[in-house]
């Protein structure tokens, strides 16, 4: 049975059969290379992907750690990692700005499409505040597993967003991996019950879950920023935008909290939020 799903951006192949008699050792070593290319570029991408997962699961023992040492102030955590991104990366929007004689710079970017950053920096900040809270109230076990379900959001926003159509295939694996999750929340769950890890698990996956679909509002704009205008602009104004939103709900949620850490005997906590942002 034939299939009409068709993977974004994949061009068709006809790859060259050694018995057809038309075949000379020029395309035969040709097509060779591109598949030595297809399986070396595959290998890089997965190699990626794994130095990415251990950062994630690198910041979410450092949240976890936080979590032992009451340290409740999730939007401090994104706070620094915006104002990070700000400094370096606005400050680069705002020297290749001039350097390309735009006129405006960072300003004119803001008057022309300012509200759809915003728009993008409220999910993304938003997003990370639900994931960090989560600690607060389950498992590490449980985020980790969870926060697969943004996949699901990016193929569904993907395919009314950016127009992207998949093989059967994908989504067979989304389903298969999906429930698989769920399967394991459901015994972890059971299991932090019953140890007294997780104070109220049912709301802390609900805010996984919750963060999990902001961020993949977040991803998906990220691809749509970056292949129509620039990934320096993108990343520069999501800092910039990301410091306000995240400056504004410190002040106004986290002040008490921040109050009431003591920073000159606490080290332990400012080297684990230390680590949180290296990841």
């Amino acid at each position: 049975m034939s299939s009409n799903f068709v993977s974004s951006g994949q061009e068709s192949e006809i790859l060259l059969d050694d018995n057809q008699p038309n075949v000379t050792w020029q395309n035969r070593i040709y097509t060779a290379l591109r598949k030595c290319y297809s399986w070396r570029r595959m290998v890089k991408t997965l190699a990626i992907g794994q130095l990415l997962s251990f950062c994630v699961c690198g910041a979410g023992v450092a949240s976890q750690a936080l979590k032992r040492h009451h340290f409740d102030a999730p939007t401090t955590q994104s706070f620094l990692y915006y104002y990070l991104l700000a400094i370096t990366y606005g400050a680069l929007l705002a020297y290749k700005c001039s350097k390309e004689g735009a006129a405006g710079g960072i300003l004119d970017i803001l008057k022309r499409r300012g509200w759809k950053y915003l728009f993008v920096a409220f999910a993304d900040v938003e997003g990370n505040y639900a994931m960090v809270l989560a600690y607060q109230y389950t498992s590490l076990t449980s985020v980790q597993l969870l926060d697969s379900f943004a996949i699901v959001g990016v193929m569904v926003l993907s395919w009314f967003v950016l127009k992207v159509r998949y093989r059967l295939i994908h989504y067979v694996g989304v389903v298969i991996c999906v429930v698989g999750t769920v399967a394991l929340v459901f015994a972890d769950i059971k299991t932090s019950r019953a140890s007294g890890q997780a104070s109220n698990p049912a709301l802390g996956d609900f805010l996984v879950l919750l963060g999990a679909t902001l961020l993949s509002i977040s991803n998906i704009a990220q691809e749509y920023f970056v292949k129509r205008f620039d990934w320096i602009e993108f990343v520069g104004m999501i800092g910039i935008l990301g410091s306000f939103i995240s400056g504004i709900q410190l002040i106004v949620i986290e002040r008490h909290s921040l109050d009431n850490i003591d920073w000159s005997q606490d080290g332990t906590s400012v080297g684990v939020v230390n680590i949180w942002h290296d990841c």
